[in-house]
Order: structure tokens, then sequence, then C-alpha cells
């Protein structure tokens, strides 16, 4: 490049970003993460996945990257068009296959009809200039050459701002941000869902296994489980017979009924243990589903000399297996539930003592001389009550994930959890 084209090719980003709004402070300041391109802008927004090695998806908001790099979103923006003619003719198409592979499931196909119907009548709006709020800028292996990813909790104040649609949010400190969300008496430790923030977007072959798995999930057959640690049991429809331990389970929790099966004198950890991943994955693949969900519950119960050791929450993991087009099975969903036993609604101790399956356990405690120990039996039944709301709460999140990417085909954004850190 001669020194003259180099000199005008500064001149246009000067121009450009002196008519736009970059922030004008640190980026520990800031809410947003900020990604430095090579021979390219610098970017504020939040990054999805990836990371500066090997390449990373960013949602960057759409006005302000039209007002701070217009060249650079013309050039996106005449990207996405192309990409969502792409998507929609190839979504068709699997659509299609999709529907002969299930062509004896009325309800799945059904609504497998209907989307195509109204996939076809969109298809006379793809000309249009996208107007979502985000766009979403994927920047492959070698073209970051700068990454720095704000706090989680930090990065939070800025997407519930987004989900607000709070002004500058891109420009504006985390402080500002943080009170003026305050003003409004918004909860700041919930994770806004902003996936519907996004235009329509091409969907891999992962994403696209993933989406499928959703759909049967909420249209054919609904395989669940639930358990503790690895011990892992079918629950609602084809469950299999269980004994009186699991039947308590399934009211009050596996934490409650396993420390009253210990209580009792037996031994919780004499019950057969095998990888629950290979236990549900081999069901899945027997029943023939592409998707599956599992409840698990960490028990951290310690018994010493003095008696049981309590952890102070109950916590409830919920996952949501998907199959793979390589027909391997992949979490795409995690979600974990917290509860704290010290904080339970009395009314709902009352519920889990009142239920009929407790009542016949504690009957069994009364006979044999164990209810004089009032404050363990309170424990337990506390910390039944907290993982009965901590089971609501993920059943809660799960329904509403399931709702949002299970409705249309052709949206919102995917994007796909990575699995939970094993713990054994």
């Amino acid at each position: 490049m001669n020194r003259l084209s180099a000199t005008c090719l500064l001149l246009l980003l000067v121009v450009e970003v002196s008519s736009g709004q970059r922030p004008r402070v640190s980026p520990k300041r800031l809410a947003v993460d900020v990604v430095s391109v090579q021979r390219g802008p610098q970017l504020y927004g939040a990054v999805l996945s990836g990371n500066a090695t090997d390449g990373l998806t960013m949602a960057v908001e759409r006005s302000w990257l039209e007002k701070t790099w217009p060249r650079y979103y013309r050039d996106l923006a005449a990207g996405e068009l192309a990409l969502a003619t792409a998507a929609s003719e190839g979504l068709q198409g699997r659509v299609e296959k999709w529907r002969r592979s299930r062509s004896g499931d009325a309800n799945l196909v059904l609504f497998l009809q209907q989307e195509a119907s109204r996939l076809r009548g969109a298809k006379e709006g793809e000309d249009e200039a996208p107007d979502s709020q985000f766009v979403l800028i994927e920047l492959a292996a070698g073209e970051v050459r700068n990454l720095y990813r704000q706090p989680p909790l930090q990065r939070r104040v800025a997407e519930v701002a987004w989900a607000l649609r709070i002004a500058n949010v891109t420009t504006r400190t985390v402080n500002s941000l943080r009170r003026e969300i305050e003003k409004r008496e918004v909860d700041l430790s919930k994770t806004p869902d902003l996936t519907d923030r996004f235009g329509k977007l091409p969907q891999n072959e992962t994403q696209w296994a993933a989406r499928v798995a959703l759909v049967e999930f909420r249209l054919r057959k609904k395989l669940t489980f639930q358990g503790e640690g690895e011990y892992v049991a079918r629950t609602g429809s084809g469950a299999d017979k269980v004994d009186l331990t699991d039947l308590v389970n399934q009211i009050v929790g596996q934490q409650l009924g396993a420390q009253i099966t210990d209580i009792l004198g037996g031994d919780v950890d004499k019950r057969p243990k095998e990888a629950w991943r290979t236990k549900v994955i081999r069901e899945a693949e027997y029943e023939g589903v592409r998707g599956f969900l599992v409840s698990r519950l960490q028990r951290e119960f310690r018994r010493t000399e003095k008696g049981f050791m309590f952890p102070d929450e109950a916590v409830v993991e919920l996952s949501f297996f998907a199959r793979m087009p390589d027909r391997s099975w992949r979490i795409i969903w995690h979600h974990r539930e917290k509860r704290a036993a010290r904080a339970v609604d009395p009314r709902r101790v009352e519920e889990v003592a009142a239920a009929p399956r407790v009542r016949s356990v504690l009957e069994v405690v009364k006979k044999i001389g164990l209810a004089g120990n009032k404050k363990v039996v309170d424990r337990l039944l506390a910390f039944g009550a907290a993982t009965m709301t901590a089971q609501e709460g993920a059943n809660l999140a799960f329904q509403r994930f399931l709702l949002t990417h299970s409705k249309q085909l052709d949206g919102p954004l995917l994007v796909l959890a990575p699995p939970p850190r094993r713990r054994g």
C-alpha cells in the first residue's frame, strides 16, 4: 500500500471514529466486552462463545455499530441479507426431510406443515434491511488482535440494560448503568433472555440438531430422569416401579429421602451405582428420542460424631441432552438452581411434612424412637422443602428455554451452553 492510500484509509477511519460513539473510559469501567479486530475496528459488545486464539462469536448493538463504524456495518448488513436468504432456502429442505422421518407423528407433522407454510410467506420480506437490536459477528482464528472479557456479574449489568433498552449501553460505565437499573427496581441477579433480539440467522448442523431435539421433546415423547449423584431413575410415563426411598425422593427430593433412609438404618451408598450418563443415553436410544432432560440433586451431607452436617443450600442441576448429527449426545442447556434451607417458607415445610409418603416414613421414625431428635427431623424437612423449591425454579427456567426455542424453527438464536464440569 502506497503512502497516499494509507493516508486516505487512515483519514476514513478517523472520520468514522469521530462521528461515532467510542467509550472514553478504561474497559474495566465498562459493562461490555471489548474485541480488537486485526486490521479492523475495536468492537464493544458481548462475546457469546469462543476465545481470542480459536475465534469467537460476538453480539454488538446494531445502532452503535452503524453510527461508529458505518463502512464496517454496511458490509456486515449486506452479508446478513445473503445469509438470511441462504438460511431460508436451506431450512425448508430440512423441514421436509424431518417431516418424512416422523411421518407417523400427527402432532409433530402438523406443526412442521404450519412452519413450512409460515416460512414460505416469510421469504417475501427477505430483501428488507435488518432491524434487530444486535448484529452477530463471527471472527475466525487469527482475526482477533485483543480480547477483554468482563467478569460475569459486570457483563450481566449490560445484558439487563439491553433487555430494558436503556440508551448507550455500549459506552456507559457499569456504575452508571447499575444506578439506572436500580432506579427501575429490576433484579440484577438474573440473566435476561436476549435471543429474540437477533435477526434470522443460518443454523449450523449442531444448532439444528439441538432445535430438533427441543421441538420433539415438546411435541413428542418427554423422556425425563431424576437422581442424585450416580443414582438416576426415569420419571413420568414409562418409569419403572421404585421402592419407598425413591417414592420419598420424588416428593421431597433425593436429599431428604436419602437422609431419612440413613436415619432408619439404611445405607444409601449401597444403592446400585452406574455411570448416569451411560444409563440415560442408553435408554434414550432405546426409546428413539432425540432429546431428554436430566434433573440431579447435589447431596453434600456429612455424618460426624455430633450428627449430620447440613449444607446451607439445596442445589438442583438440570441438563438437556440432544442427539448430534454424528450420533453422539451433547448437553445443549444446563441450569443450576439454589435455595437456602434456612430461608425456606415455613408453609413449604408443612407441605413436605404433610405429604403422604413422607408422613409414612416419619411415622416409622416415631415408632423406633428417633422422633425425639426434633432438630434433625426439622432440618431434613426444611432441606426437603428447599429442594422442592429449587426444583420448581429449575423447571421454570427450562420451560422458558424450551418454549423460546421450539415455537419457531428459524429462531430465536440458539446458543449452546458448554457442558457442566464433571464432579466425578
